[in-house]
C-alpha cells in the first residue's frame, strides 16, 4: 500500500499554516501554534490515532485565536484528505462514543466526498461620503463588528494596490459572477466594462468610480455599526 502521508500550507492575511501527517503512523505530535488548547485536543487525534501529526501556525493571536484555530482546522483537513487518497479499503461510515469525565462524546463521519452548499450573498446597495460609508448586503445572521473592524483595517494596512483596467462586455456575459451588487448593473454601450483590481486575488469586479492607488491611503476604519434594513438585509455602517 502506498504511503498515506500529506504535506499542505496555507497562507492568508490572518495566518501562515503548515501541516504534515502519516496516516500509518505511531501517534507522534508535535505543534507550535501559540494555542495550547488546540494542541491538547490535536494531541489526542494523534494518539489515539496512532497518527503522526506535525503543525507549525504563525497567526494573529494577539487580537484572538479563531483565525488561527478556523485556518488549522481547514488546513488539517486537506491534509486529511489528501493523506487518505482514493479511499480503498475504508468503510463509508464511521462513529465512536468517546467517554469523558463528565460528557460522552460522539463523532459521526461519512467519507464519501457528498457534495455541500455554497450560497453568495450580493450587495444590494451602498453609498460613501465624507469620513463615512455603507453597504447593504442580504445576510442570514448579522455579522461580526469586531471581525470587520480588524479585516478591514487589516487591508488597509497590507498597502495593496489598486489599479484599472477594462474586459469587453462579452467577457462580462462568460463571468457573470464579477457584479457583486444587485441594484447597480455596470453601465453597457460602449463595448467595454471598467474593471478595478485590488491586490493580486483581494477582489476584482467592475466599478466606475474614483479610486485611491493603493489601500494604504485610505483612513483607518474607527467604528462599524450593523443595522436590520429587512429580513435579511444588513446596512453596514463603515466610520473612518
Amino acid at each position: 500500500m502506498a504511503a498515506r502521508t500529506a504535506n499542505v500550507s496555507r497562507d492568508t492575511l490572518e495566518t501562515q499554516i503548515s501541516v504534515e501527517i502519516n496516516l500509518d503512523g505511531t501517534g507522534e505530535f508535535t505543534a507550535d501554534t501559540g494555542v495550547p488548547f488546540l494542541e491538547h485536543m490535536m494531541d489526542q487525534i494523534s494518539r489515539h490515532g496512532l497518527i503522526d501529526i506535525n503543525v507549525k501556525a504563525n497567526g494573529d493571536t494577539h487580537i484572538d485565536d479563531h483565525h488561527t484555530v478556523e485556518d488549522i482546522g481547514i488546513t488539517l483537513g486537506q491534509a486529511f484528505k489528501q493523506a487518505v487518497g482514493d479511499k480503498k479499503g475504508i468503510r463509508r461510515y464511521g462513529h465512536a462514543y468517546v467517554p469523558l469525565d463528565e460528557a460522552l462524546s460522539r463523532v459521526v463521519i461519512d467519507f464519501s466526498g457528498r457534495p455541500g452548499l455554497e450560497m453568495h450573498y450580493p450587495v444590494t446597495g451602498g453609498s460613501i461620503g465624507f469620513k463615512r460609508g455603507r453597504l447593504d448586503f442580504d445576510l442570514e445572521t448579522k455579522p461580526n463588528k469586531e471581525d470587520l473592524l480588524d479585516k478591514l483595517n487589516q487591508l488597509i494596512l497590507k498597502n495593496y494596490e489598486v489599479s484599472i483596467s477594462s474586459i469587453k462586455d462579452t467577457e462580462l456575459d462568460d463571468n457573470p459572477d464579477l457584479v457583486r451588487t444587485m441594484s447597480v448593473k455596470p453601465p453597457r454601450g460602449s463595448g467595454e466594462i471598467r474593471m478595478i483590481r485590488i491586490g493580486n486575488n483581494v477582489d476584482y469586479q467592475p466599478c466606475g468610480g474614483t479610486h485611491v492607488n493603493r489601500t494604504s491611503e485610505i483612513p483607518s476604519v474607527s467604528s462599524i455599526k450593523i443595522e436590520n434594513k429587512g429580513k435579511m438585509n444588513k446596512r453596514i455602517i463603515v466610520n473612518f
